[in-house]
């Protein structure tokens, strides 16, 4: 699949269909946030878009799962998808809206077609505070812990997925929370690596 603002989405909802109770009900948690779903994956470089968080999420999980076919590698998919999907959550918290109106046209476009309006992200948001005081990776742990508690989900599965989450960065250098311990962890962080780098050029599809 060629991925893009408009199928991006329904493609991770494929992938979330795959886990078990629990952790899918964790996952929709975060698809289901409009927010999530209009959001830019960053106010500048790598995917500054409406859609485009979603549409990155997308992409890594793509990639890491591609990486997971390869014969030779053996890893829990649960724990790599529900990583994925929760890795970059907590950019959420790093931007608010600064045109309004603007914003308002995005939204009430989703809301009433279904679709995404595009627009530079830097004249709809901009960072606050919560971006260099907590930022996104300490962000999407947090809210990954607070929801697998409530799913009933416990150690070794929640401590697996907390680690990928916080390791996605890769390096303690780049704002990681701790360096990739576990396979599950260096493909989310490779897979982030290569969205974020070499981010799709068609965002709205061709």
């Amino acid at each position: 699949m060629i991925l893009n603002v408009g199928n991006a989405a329904d493609y991770i909802r494929q992938q979330i269909e795959k886990l078990p109770h629990g952790f899918s009900h964790a996952c929709l948690k975060v698809l289901n946030n409009k927010q999530f779903r209009l959001w830019p994956a960053a106010v500048a470089k790598h995917q500054p878009y409406p859609g485009g968080l979603c549409l990155h999420t997308a992409e890594v999980l793509q990639i890491a799962l591609a990486t997971a076919s390869a014969s030779c590698i053996k890893l829990n998919e649960t724990v790599l998808i529900t990583a994925a999907i929760f890795h970059d959550y907590g950019k959420l918290w790093d931007m608010a809206v600064k045109d309004k109106d603007k914003y308002f046209q995005i939204e009430t476009n989703w809301d009433i077609n279904r679709t995404i309006m595009f627009a530079d992200a830097a004249i709809v948001w901009e960072k606050v505070p919560h971006r260099y005081l907590v930022r996104h990776v300490a962000r999407s742990y947090s809210e990954w812990m607070i929801e697998s508690t409530a799913q009933g989900i416990g150690d070794p599965m929640q401590l697996d997925i907390a680690h990928a989450i916080g390791a996605h960065h890769g390096k303690l250098e780049w704002n990681a929370l701790a360096e990739p311990q576990t396979i599950e962890a260096q493909i989310l962080f490779h897979s982030d690596l290569i969205s974020a780098r070499y981010p799709t050029t068609a965002p709205l599809g061709s």
